[in-house]
């Protein structure tokens, strides 16, 4: 944990006062909350009718963080702890009122006129027994007064997901300001209902999805895509050499791909409703009939596959031009509108995460292991190398606008898709299912370690 230090230089001329002294802490955000907390304890302390009038009366005692310059001034020993006591634990932490009595009392007794050296001693020790505690008790209120949000993912926790585990474990979200929890989804769970519902703040869309579902009436915005390329692939076994020789072959698939990228294969392959087999998620069926083929994520199945003593052949379907982003980040229009400033910051930790996580993923797999223990260190590692094998992340328009970019050429694409299957009208405003304003300004770029 980074520890801070806050060093009090002294003047000369006050009694039995040490010519500096310092007081040390600990979390990510020490330094700044000292800054605001020698601050906000000067300026509201008359406020609140604290006797001690002159706290903001720049005199004596300077304060000054590692790295800044003084940030403040004040008169005495006693009138600087007490006007940070007495409005940042009375007026911020509740229940605390009494604790500040208690406090004001002990000061109060410190700082009385002193007759010899040893009481002196005996006052400087209070007073910054005292300010210590008030520092630690600030920054646990500062803490819990994080705004909340949730985030729903797609599936069970998987390395497709990291970044966002990656910044919940080394504090991005906590640094932005925000207390995040994720949710993990599965095979039963609909991400779009909870966000509808406000179960969720946040889920982790996708994009023919989302405008689907925006066609209906729910209110929901992507505001970012973490993977530019669509992981979603066709499985098949050894001996198919293209996507069109799957043509009137079985394939297992799920209910959800008629609304994604079923009619795109219909469309580009040929390919008919009367192929689809019930997709269980489960590679089982796949190894044990020679004759079917499957849907899957190239970072995931085909390593199951491997595994059960067959090397499968992979299609992936954004390299036959599948449009479509993957993993975005989706909200409601309310929360933009209500909230901008935590969807801003929620984007921009989420894709420092994903840079981060690219580097490094060890802090992010922890947790992943943690919330779904049946991810291995193997299957881990495995989809990292595909997600860097295929640039997910980093390709496309994110090796030079940024990760998380999204373009309204693109959209553009995806929609008239959509209305070319029928999916939804071609009046649709598809323009409200997007916003840019929120990872346009970012351009976090890929680093060397991002790609390899």
């Amino acid at each position: 944990m980074q520890q801070f230090a806050c060093q009090f230089s002294v003047p000369a001329g006050i009694p039995a006062a040490p010519s500096s002294v310092s007081v040390a802490g600990f979390g990510r955000h020490g330094q700044a909350l000292a800054a605001r907390l020698i601050h906000n304890g000067a300026q509201r302390a008359p406020q609140h009718g604290d006797m001690h009038r002159d706290a903001t009366q720049t005199r004596a005692l300077a304060v000054v963080a590692p790295g800044s310059r003084p940030v403040l001034q004040h008169r005495s020993w006693h009138t600087f702890c007490w006007s940070i006591a007495y409005s940042l634990i009375a007026h911020q932490l509740p229940g605390a009122r009494p604790l500040c009595q208690h406090l004001k009392e002990w000061f109060m007794q410190g700082s009385q006129p002193l007759k010899t050296s040893s009481p002196g001693r005996l006052r400087s020790r209070r007073l910054l027994a005292g300010l210590a505690l008030v520092l630690g008790l600030t920054g646990l209120a500062r803490a819990d007064d994080l705004p909340k949000v949730t985030f729903c993912t797609n599936w069970f926790a998987e390395a497709e997901h990291g970044g966002f585990y990656q910044a919940l474990a080394i504090g991005l979200y906590k640094k932005a300001g925000l207390d995040v929890t994720i949710k993990m989804g599965g095979p039963q769970v609909n991400g779009l209902q909870l966000l509808g519902a406000g179960s969720c703040d946040f889920y982790m869309g996708y994009p023919m999805q989302d405008i689907v579902a925006a066609s209906h009436g729910l209110p929901v915005v992507t505001v970012a895509a973490s993977f530019q390329k669509d992981p979603q692939a066709i499985i098949a076994h050894q001996g198919v050499k293209s996507l069109g020789d799957l043509k009137g072959k079985p394939i297992l698939v799920s209910q959800s791909a008629n609304t994604t990228w079923w009619p795109w294969l219909e469309n580009t392959f040929g390919f008919t409703m009367s192929q689809q087999r019930p997709y269980t998620f489960s590679v089982a069926p796949f190894l044990h009939d020679k004759s079917l083929s499957q849907q899957g994520y190239i970072g995931s199945e085909p390593l199951m596959i491997e595994k059960g003593g067959e090397t499968p052949k992979v299609f992936l379907m954004a390299d036959y031009g599948w449009p479509a982003y993957a993993e975005t980040i989706d909200t409601t229009q309310a929360m933009i509108a209500k909230h901008p400033q935590w969807v801003a910051a929620f984007v921009k930790a989420s894709m420092e995460g994903w840079q981060s996580y690219l580097a490094d993923p060890a802090p992010g797999n922890k947790l992943i292991v943690e919330a779904d223990p049946k991810e291995t260190p193997e299957q881990l590692a495995f989809s990292m190398k595909m997600m860097k094998k295929y640039q997910l992340v980093t390709g496309g328009e994110a090796a030079s606008e940024g990760i998380g970019i999204m373009t309204d050429k693109r959209w553009k694409e995806m929609f008239d898709f959509m209305v070319r299957n029928k999916a939804i009208p071609a009046d649709f405003d598809y323009k409200k299912v997007y916003d840019l304003q929120f990872i346009k300004p970012l351009k976090l770029l890929p680093t060397a370690a991002d790609t390899h």
